[in-house]
C-alpha cells in the first residue's frame, strides 16, 4: 500500500514534533541533574575564609567608631580597591549580616554559573554547553598555589562576581559586541581588579593575534619598564625591604613563584595543555583563538608575578597577584574541554587515546601523577595531529589508556571510600549528605553521572525520558530543604548576640580583644570589637608595612604564651588553643591586649564565663581582663 503525500507530511509533522520533544527532554533532564549537582557540591559555607574580611570592611562601613581600629582596618586594605564592600554594608543594613551574606553569596554563584553557561555556548551547540557547565560544577575548581583559591567559591567573596562579570563580558567581547563587553569588564575591574584584569589582558591576547606587531610592543613596553623602575632612584620606595619581604613571604609564600610546590604546578599543567591541544586541535577558529588568548593570559601572568614579584621584589606587582589570572585560563579549559574532546574522538586512534589520557589527567590534576599523564596526552595529539604510526600500535595504545582511565577511577574511589567521613563540615545539614558529599568532591562520580544520563537521554524512547526527568525531579525536589536549611542556617543569630551583652559592658566600644578560642569571627560579630591579632587578620602584611610591623610585635607576644598559633606563618595549628602558662599576670606580661578570651581556667577568675546557649564549638570561652598598673 502507497502512502499518499497527505499521510506523509502527517509522518514528518509528527515526527518532527516528536524529535522536538526528546531535544527539550535531554536538555530539561541535564539542568535537573546540574541543578542536584550544585546543590551537593557547591553549599553555602558560612563565615568561612575571606567571608570574615569582608564582614569586617562591611561593618567598618557601618559602625566605624566600632571597627575602625582592627588592626586589620586601622593602617588601609583591600577595601580602598573595590566597590563590593559598600554594596555588602548596605545589604547588611537591610537584612542580617548573615543573610546578606548568604544572598549575595548565591547571587554571584548563579551570575558564574550563567555567564559560564553563556560563554560555552558562543562556541558550541547547548547541549555540550550545558554538559560543559556540568563539568564546571563537578571537577575541582583549584588554581595557583596551597588550595587558597577556586573559581567557583562557596563563601562571601567579590571575586566570584567579578568572574562573572569578566565572563559575560568576554562572551559579548565574542559575539563582537564591543560597548557591552567594555562595560562590563570596567564593573569586574571595580568590583575585584585582579580577577577582572585577567579578562582585559585575554582581550589584548585576543587582539595582539589580529594586530600583532603594536600589541607585541605594548606588551613588551610595561614587562621592559618592570626592572627599570626597581632599579631606578624611586626603586627602594617601589622595593619590598628585607624586614617587610620576610614578614610577607612567611605569611603568604603562595605570592612567590618561587615558593611553589611540585603539586602547584601540576595543578596548573592540566589545563595549560588542554588549551595547548585545543591551539592545534580544536574544531573551529574561534575556539583555537579563545585557548591562544587564555594561553598567553596565563603565561603572561606567571612571567610578570616571576619577574616583578619574586626577582624585582616590587610591592605593587606583588600585590597585584598577576598569578592569579589563571583562574580565567582554567574555567576556559574546562569550557573547552568537551569540544576538543569531540573532535578528537572522531579524528583517530590517537585521538581517542588522547581524551582518555587528558581525561585521566583532569581526574588526578591536583597531584604529581597528572604530570605523566599530561605527558603522555600531549605526546599522543601530536601524533593525532601528525598522523603518524600505524593502527595497530595506536590499538594497543587505545586500549592502555582505557586502562589508565580505570586505574585512575578506581584510585579516586578507593581514596574517597577512605575518607568519607574523616573531615569536618560545617554545612549544617545531616552527616549522611556530607557522607555523600565526600564521594562526589574529585568529579569522578557527578561526571559518570552525567555521562550515563546523556547515554540514556540519546535513547528515541519517549518513556526512558521521561523515566529520567521524573527521578532527578524527585532527588531534587527531595534535597531541596536540606539545601535551603544549609544557606538560610545562621550561625551567629540575634539571640546569641543578645547573650553576650554582659561581656560586651566590659569591654570598652573600639577595645581589642585577643580570642584565642578559634577563629576572630565572634569578636566582631558578638562581642562587636576589634580583633587584636589573627592568622586571617595577617592576610594585610601584604598591603601594608605599617601592619606587617604591628602585627609582627604583637605575634612576638602572642606566640610566647599561645607557641601553636603562629597567626604570622601560614602554615599553623587549628585546633583549640591552650596556654604556655595559667598565671594571669604572666600572659598579661607578654600580651599588648587589655581583654582575651580562652578556654583554659586561669589562676584568676573570668569577668564571664560563656552563657548556655553559645554554640557549642564556643562553649567553656572565658573572659579576662589585664589590668595594667597605675
Amino acid at each position: 500500500m502507497i502512502d499518499s503525500p497527505a499521510i506523509a507530511t502527517t509522518r514528518r509533522g509528527s515526527d518532527s514534533k516528536k524529535q522536538q520533544y526528546l531535544s527539550y527532554s535531554r536538555l530539561l533532564t541535564l539542568w535537573l541533574v546540574l541543578a542536584f549537582l550544585w546543590m551537593l557540591l557547591h553549599p553555602y559555607a558560612g563565615m568561612r575564609h575571606d567571608a570574615r574580611l569582608y564582614t569586617l570592611q562591611a561593618l567598618g562601613h557601618l559602625l566605624p567608631d566600632l571597627y575602625d581600629q582592627d588592626i586589620f582596618l586601622r593602617f588601609g586594605s583591600q577595601d580602598s580597591y573595590t566597590l563590593f564592600t559598600p554594596i555588602y554594608a548596605q545589604l547588611c543594613a537591610w537584612l542580617s549580616i548573615e543573610h546578606a551574606a548568604a544572598l549575595l553569596t548565591v547571587i554571584s554563584q548563579w551570575l558564574f554559573l550563567a555567564a559560564c553557561w553563556l560563554m560555552a555556548r558562543r562556541i558550541t551547540d547547548a547541549v555540550c554547553a550545558t554538559l560543559s557547565l556540568g563539568m564546571i560544577i563537578s571537577l575541582p575548581g583549584n588554581y595557583g598555589s596551597d588550595f587558597i583559591f577556586t573559581y567557583f567559591e562557596t563563601f562571601l567573596t567579590p571575586r566570584l562576581l567579578a568572574e562573572a562579570l569578566t565572563l559575560f563580558a568576554l562572551a559579548c567581547f565574542i559575539s563582537e559586541r564591543r560597548t557591552p563587553s567594555a562595560i562590563l569588564l570596567l564593573g569586574a575591574f571595580l568590583i575585584h581588579p585582579i580577577m577582572g584584569m585577567a579578562g582585559i589582558v585575554f582581550v589584548c591576547s585576543w587582539l595582539a593575534f589580529k594586530h600583532p606587531k603594536p600589541f607585541v610592543l605594548l606588551s613588551i613596553l610595561p614587562l621592559a619598564t618592570l626592572p627599570i623602575l626597581a632599579f631606578s632612584p624611586l626603586g627602594e620606595s617601589l622595593r619590598f625591604d628585607d624586614e617587610w619581604l620576610a614578614i610577607v613571604d612567611a605569611r603568604s609564600p603562595s605570592m612567590f613563584i618561587r615558593n611553589w610546590m611540585l603539586a602547584d604546578t601540576a595543578r596548573l599543567i592540566a589545563p595549560i595543555a588542554t588549551l595547548g591541544l585545543c591551539v592545534f586541535l580544536a574544531p573551529t577558529p574561534e575556539q583555537k583563538r579563545i585557548a591562544q588568548a587564555a594561553l598567553l593570559t596565563a603565561g603572561g601572568g606567571l612571567l610578570v608575578t616571576w619577574l616583578g614579584a619574586d626577582l624585582l621584589r616590587l610591592v605593587l606587582v606583588t600585590q597585584g597577584q598577576a598569578w592569579r589570572w589563571l583562574w580565567l585560563s582554567t574555567v576556559l579549559a574546562v569550557l573547552l574541554l568537551l569540544p576538543l574532546a569531540n573532535a578528537l574522538w572522531h579524528r583517530n586512534t590517537a585521538g581517542k587515546a588522547t581524551v582518555l589520557l587528558l581525561a585521566s589527567a583532569w581526574l588526578v590534576r591536583n597531584e604529581v601523577s597528572s604530570l605523566g599523564l599530561v605527558a603522555f596526552a600531549l605526546a599522543a595529539g601530536l601524533c593525532s595531529y601528525r598522523q603518524v604510526g600505524n593502527d595497530a600500535t595506536w590499538r594497543k595504545l587505545y586500549f592502555g589508556s582505557w586502562a589508565m582511565l580505570a586505574l585512575t577511577a578506581s584510585w579516586l574511589i578507593a581514596i574517597s571510600l577512605l575518607s568519607v567521613g574523616s573531615l569536618t563540615y560545617t554545612y549544617h545539614w545531616p552527616n549522611w549528605i556530607d557522607a555523600w558529599r565526600d564521594l562526589f568532591t574529585d568529579g569522578l562520580i557527578p561526571i559518570s553521572m552525567m555521562v550515563i544520563t546523556w547515554l540514556a537521554l540519546c535513547s528515541r524512547r519517549p518513556w526512558l525520558h521521561a523515566l529520567c526527568a521524573a527521578g532527578y525531579l524527585a532527588v531534587l525536589t527531595s534535597f531541596a530543604a536540606f539545601s535551603w536549611q544549609n544557606w538560610t542556617y545562621e550561625e551567629y543569630p540575634a539571640a546569641l548576640v543578645q547573650s553576650m551583652e554582659k561581656w560586651r559592658r566590659h569591654i570598652p566600644p573600639g577595645t581589642d580583644v585577643l580570642w584565642m578560642h578559634g577563629p576572630p569571627t565572634p569578636v566582631w560579630l558578638t562581642l562587636q570589637r576589634p580583633s587584636y591579632i589573627s592568622r586571617i587578620q595577617t592576610t594585610v602584611t601584604l598591603f601594608s608595612r605599617s601592619a606587617a610591623l604591628a602585627l609582627k610585635a604583637r605575634a612576638t607576644g602572642v606566640d610566647a604564651i599561645f607557641p601553636r598559633v603562629k597567626p604570622m606563618v601560614w602554615i599553623g595549628t587549628q585546633e583549640q588553643f591552650q596556654p604556655e602558662t595559667y598565671s594571669l599576670n604572666a600572659i598579661c606580661a607578654r600580651i599588648g591586649a587589655s581583654f582575651f578570651v580562652t578556654q583554659a581556667v586561669l589562676d584568676e577568675p573570668p569577668l564571664e564565663t560563656a552563657p548556655p546557649n553559645i554554640p557549642p564549638s564556643y562553649r567553656n570561652a572565658k573572659l579576662y581582663q589585664c589590668r595594667k598598673a597605675p
